[in-house]
């Protein structure tokens, strides 16, 4: 006699990708809901103009040519180029790297906890982007710290999941990557493990009671209590990635015209 499996039984990820990819589709809507990025102008940097040498572009945005208008003396070695064509992705993700980790680390510990008995940490690492972003009132193009969140597995299993690729021109589909492809992308030089960053951005969301990420974060919460993991792992992997989209892109819309945070 056949035995018949129930629906909670079998409906859970198999994997820590299946897992974690769900919650970074809630991430990305968040994300999306901001409006697109003011940009005005682009300047390209010359790579040896940077001390990491790598290709970079300096970015104006519309209310920065108000009082400050694009000058090549004010960088050197500059020159002028059409903008890549990953630049508006880059920019949808620009700097948001510690707003992806404060919102998703609980809930990423949570179901990596309850599914694989996995451990995260929120860590700061260097990157080595393949082309680097910066405002026009950096006077040193210096590298900034990134916030990715290291999951290790119970069997010793390290992975790193950044949230916000993008920004640095890498390509989307490399959110998740085992430590060491992780460590090779960035040059070899690790990170630290930064509770101490994590409380910094704790306190930064507080200033800002009605700002997007700290709405967004609320909603967030919300939204997770309202996915139905049971029935998420039901579905096939696209059916799975459309339906999530779906609910957080519901969740998070309105959210560049909000006034007030939620309740």
């Amino acid at each position: 006699m056949a035995t018949t499996i129930s629906p909670s039984a079998a409906a859970r990820p198999t994997n820590i990708k299946d897992a974690l990819e769900v919650l970074l589709l809630c991430f990305e809507a968040a994300a999306d809901a901001l409006p697109p990025f003011p940009l005005a102008y682009a300047m390209a940097v010359a790579p040896e103009a940077t001390p990491t040498n790598i290709p970079s572009l300096v970015i104006w945005q519309i209310e920065d040519l108000k009082t400050k208008p694009p000058s090549y003396s004010d960088f050197g070695s500059l020159c002028a180029s059409f903008p890549p064509q990953s630049l508006p992705a880059a920019l949808a993700r620009w700097n948001m790297c510690d707003y992806f980790a404060i919102l998703l680390i609980d809930e990423v510990r949570k179901k990596m906890d309850e599914y694989f008995g996995a451990e995260v940490d929120w860590w700061q690492i260097v990157p080595r982007p393949e082309l680097g972003l910066f405002t026009c009132n950096e006077e040193k193009f210096l590298p900034r710290g990134h916030s990715v969140l290291v999951i290790t597995e119970a069997n010793g299993v390290v992975s790193v999941m950044d949230g916000t690729p993008e920004q640095f021109h890498w390509d989307r589909s490399t959110w998740l990557l085992l430590g060491n492809d992780f460590q090779a992308r960035i040059g070899g030089i690790w990170g630290i493990n930064s509770e101490a960053h994590m409380r910094q951005c704790e306190d930064s969301l507080g200033l800002f009671p009605k700002g997007h990420w700290s709405v967004a974060r609320k909603r967030m919460n919300v939204l997770f209590g309202e996915l139905d993991w049971s029935l998420l792992f039901l579905l096939s992997s696209e059916d799975r990635t459309a339906s999530v989209k779906a609910q957080a892109q519901l969740a998070f819309a309105g959210m560049h015209r909000i006034e007030e945070t939620l309740e």
